[in-house]
Formats: structure tokens, C-alpha cells, sequence
């Protein structure tokens, strides 16, 4: 990349190294569910340009989450790329899930139907502990908050506005992505249909040619995306023979605020990016592949 083309690049991008290194890293447990939200821990080579102070790494993570007396037993990964830190370094007894999700855009109704899955798979799983849900993207605020708030909201009937404040006050920062914001105040519930429902492999993974792969820059939030987009999307068969259906009961929901009265069938600015700058090193993050794609 020439110089011109990379400082461009470092203006472009400077602002959301800023907020990720000003957002807490972790938030508290939100009172009543399973949920924890947090910023995108980074691995080795990254925190190398961090202070001391500003540094959170896979292990600061599962040590601040103790601090709470409680562990985590899932990670749903949210950023829109596989570059921040390595599976490895997440314990082996701890589920990791990877779900990208393009910022700046409400996620589409598979996407929505995905997290909630895998959410009722792991609670069901793990109903006889308190093992907690980690929730992720870049800083861990819109589309965190967007999912986590959507699925208080569609599955265990939570009031918009209660599940919104409830997410605000647990992660320390609260929302401030208007189209998120929007859609959970004023659109319809998305579709539970085959929630409870999921193939034994199910998992939807980069392909490994991926791992090696380099372009100059990735096509996040800041640059328009011309044509059609790949996304993730579930291609489950009609019929279920090796899945598993869930018993349908509350698996989250304890009380905080009012209940949001249903009325209508279930029908069907985010400021975290997906690249940053870290001191003088400029960290632009490939498109991830995937296994199953189709076009929209």
C-alpha cells in the first residue's frame, strides 16, 4: 500500500481505535439473564502497541468475569472478521460461536435467528449451572446491545424500553446507534420460528484458506459495498431426524421491568468498526470466507 492510500486508511480509522480504547472493557451481568457484554479482547501482537492500562487480552477477560464470581461458558462473537485474537486462547471447556455481523446495519432476520439459537441450545445445555453468555463485537455497545436487547424482546417478552436501559446500565455505555435503537423501539418482533432447533454441526466457520489470506482493506462500515453481500444464513432441511427440539419454557427472563404486551403476530449508527489503528500500526482486517453464503 503506498503511503497516501495508508495514511487515508489511518484517518479513516483512527476514531474507532479511539472509542475501543475509551470503552470499559467489560460490563456486569444483566440483572435477571445469562448475558454479559464486552468489548473485543485482542491478541498478542496487537496489545504489544498498548499501554500497560489499555491492554485486554482473551485472559483478561475470563479473569475479570471471575471477578464476578462467575464464569463464562459461551462467547458469541459478533465483528465482522477473524483477526482480533485466536480460539486457542479461550479455554477449551468454554463454547465459542462465530456470527458475523456488519455494523452500521440492522442484522437480517437469519442472523437474529441464529443468536437465539444458540443462546437456547447453550441454556438448555446448561441449565443446571449459572454459566454466563458472552456477548461481543468491536466495543461492545450497538450490535451487542441490538441482539442481546432483541432476543429479551422477542423470546422472553421483554418491555423495548426496559431491555434497552436494562443493557445500558449492566455494560456501563449504553446505546447511541440510531437504527438500532429504532428498530427495537418501533419495528415488529422477529420471528421465533425454529429457534428451538439445531443441527448437531451447525456451526458456520471461515474456510482455511481464510487464515493465510491478506487483502488491503477491509469492506466494513466505512466503505460502500457495491453489489450484492454474502451472509450468513440457516439451510437446515424441512425435516429434523438428528435435531434436537427444545421443551418450550423461561429460560431467562426473572423479572426486571414490565413485560411488553404482544399485540401483534411475530412476523418477521453503529460506531464499532472492524479496523483500527494501534499506535503507528494499522490493523485492516480481511473479508472472512464461509462455508454457506447466498446473496441478498
Amino acid at each position: 500500500m503506498d503511503p497516501n492510500s495508508l495514511q487515508r486508511v489511518v484517518n479513516t480509522v483512527t476514531t474507532s481505535d479511539v472509542q475501543w480504547r475509551n470503552v470499559s472493557p467489560v460490563g456486569q451481568p444483566i440483572p435477571g439473564t445469562r448475558f454479559i457484554a464486552f468489548k473485543v479482547p485482542l491478541k498478542g501482537v496487537i496489545n504489544h502497541r498498548l499501554t500497560p492500562t489499555q491492554k485486554f487480552t482473551p485472559k483478561d477477560l475470563i479473569a475479570a468475569v471471575k471477578a464476578f464470581n462467575m464464569e463464562l461458558g459461551l462467547i458469541i462473537d459478533l465483528t465482522y472478521t477473524t483477526r482480533y485474537y485466536d480460539i486457542k486462547d479461550l479455554p477449551k471447556s468454554m463454547e465459542y460461536k462465530k456470527l458475523f455481523t456488519v455494523g452500521l446495519e440492522v442484522p437480517d432476520d437469519p442472523t437474529i435467528l441464529q443468536f437465539k439459537k444458540w443462546v437456547r441450545k447453550f441454556l438448555w445445555e446448561n441449565a443446571d449451572n449459572e454459566k454466563l453468555i458472552g456477548v461481543h463485537c468491536t466495543n461492545g455497545i450497538n450490535r451487542t446491545g441490538y441482539l442481546i436487547c432483541r432476543y429479551l424482546i422477542d423470546v422472553e417478552g421483554w418491555d423495548p424500553e426496559t431491555a434497552i436501559q436494562a443493557f445500558g446500565e449492566a455494560r456501563g455505555h449504553h446505546m447511541d446507534g440510531h437504527i438500532y435503537l429504532t428498530d427495537l423501539k418501533t419495528q415488529p418482533m422477529r420471528s421465533n420460528l425454529g429457534m428451538n432447533m439445531w443441527d448437531a454441526d451447525g456451526d458456520i466457520v471461515p474456510l482455511l484458506n481464510d487464515v493465510d489470506g491478506h487483502i488491503d482493506r477491509f469492506p466494513s462500515e466505512e466503505y460502500s459495498r457495491p453489489g450484492k453481500r454474502p451472509r450468513v444464513y440457516d439451510d437446515s432441511p424441512n425435516d429434523f431426524p438428528e435435531q434436537i427440539r427444545l421443551r418450550e419454557f423461561d429460560f431467562i427472563n426473572k423479572g426486571p421491568g414490565q413485560h411488553r404486551q404482544i399485540t401483534s403476530s411475530m412476523e418477521g449508527e453503529d460506531k464499532d468498526e472492524d479496523h483500527f489503528t494501534i499506535g503507528s500500526l494499522v490493523m485492516i482486517f480481511s473479508h472472512p470466507c464461509r462455508t454457506k453464503i447466498s446473496c441478498s
